[in-house]
Order: structure tokens, then sequence, then C-alpha cells
């Protein structure tokens, strides 16, 4: 007999209560600044990709809110339906693609700053029909934010690319 298909989203109770609990493990817990999260929940953001819609949103290679002055180190993603194929979400090792870089890439690219925008056409796109059922009112503010093109872990010392089609404009002092 097959299980019922449960809910997609937490809405409240146990399984936001749970899923809110392993986020603060990891440190603490942001807001997504465009769209209300769940009740109750409001650091708990729906992502959900309704049937009239051709892109996923957030479905393009981004690296979440960089374009905020104080980013949040991570992101958790619960997934409670998935289409039968596609829909994947995939991962980047940005630690790898900083190594494999050619000596005088990353001599090139340490030290330039990163300048992040929340309104680049792609990204809004994706998170049109989002805002519009359940913007927050600060909604349509417009963020940017300037980080390292390549940042150092302060405890591994191992360095990452911070860039990402998704947000990064361009390059401070370059056009």
């Amino acid at each position: 007999m097959a299980c019922p298909q449960r809910d997609f989203l937490p809405r409240s109770g146990p399984a936001a209560r749970q899923v809110s609990s392993v986020a603060r493990r990891f440190g603490e817990a942001v807001e997504y600044p465009f769209i209300k999260g769940i009740e109750g929940f409001p650091e708990i953001t729906p992502v959900i990709k309704l049937e009239h819609e051709t892109k996923n949103f957030g479905g393009i290679w981004h690296t979440d809110t960089a374009y905020l002055e104080i980013p949040p180190m991570g992101a958790m993603l619960l997934a409670r339906k998935v289409p039968s194929h596609g829909g994947d979400t995939l991962f980047a090792n940005t630690y790898l693609a900083y190594e494999t870089l050619a000596e005088g890439k990353k001599r090139m690219l340490d030290g330039l700053t990163a300048i992040n925008h929340s309104g680049k056409a792609d990204v809004t796109r994706t998170r049109e029909d989002r805002m519009r059922d359940g913007g927050k009112p600060e909604a349509n503010k417009e963020y940017t934010s300037e980080h390292p093109v390549v940042r150092t872990h302060l405890e591994t010392g191992c360095k990452a690319l911070y860039v990402n089609y998704g947000h990064t404009l361009r390059f401070k002092d370059m056009t």
C-alpha cells in the first residue's frame, strides 16, 4: 500500500519546529527578505513551482542572498514534493572551483571585490509569482553588497570563489 502524499511544506507544529531547530544548530536563522515565511516560522520560505511557470524559483546558478551585507553561512532545503524526473537541486564546490584555477587567474581574482545585487533580471523573474502571492511589505527594496571574490574559511584557511550568475553584477571599480 502506497503512503499518502504528505503536504510539501511543514505548515507549523513538529515538522516546522524540527526544521527550524536543525537550522539554528548551525547558526542564526535568517529570514528571506522578499517572501513571507510560513506562519510561526518566518525563517522557513516555501519554494513552490506553479503549473504555469517555466522557470523554477531560484532555478539559476546562485548563492542564496549574496546581496545581503551579512549573508547567512548556509541554506537548508527540505524537499517534500518533487517531480518524478528533473527538478534536481545541484551544489557546486566553490573551494574546488578556486583550487583548479590557473595560478594567474587566482592572482587576478585574489583581492577583487564583487558587487552583488538583488535585482538582476533573471533572478527577479523567478520570484515574481512568489512576491505577488506572498511578498513582504518591503519586497520592492533592492539590496546591494560588496564581498571578496575569493573568501578564506576562518578555520581551515581554504579559499573559495564567492561570485555567482544570480547576484554578482561586476567587480568593484570595473565596468
